[in-house]
């Protein structure tokens, strides 16, 4: 996955940026989970994929 495809995915849940640090950014989800991640990056690893899915997951359950 790309990164600009996971902050697209993000924002369209309601997801707001916190801070950025370097090629990392932290975001906030409604229901106040962090994620960690790396902007500067063209495509993301899978384990981060991994940890945005289930932020996800959980954000919206």
């Amino acid at each position: 996955m790309s990164a600009r495809r996971a902050t697209a995915l993000l924002k369209k849940k309601g997801w707001v940026i916190l801070r950025t640090r370097g090629s990392h950014t932290v975001w906030k989800s409604p229901r106040g989970t962090l994620l960690t991640l790396p902007d500067g990056h063209r495509e993301i690893s899978p384990g981060v994929v991994r940890n945005l899915l289930r932020a996800l997951e959980e954000s919206d359950a």
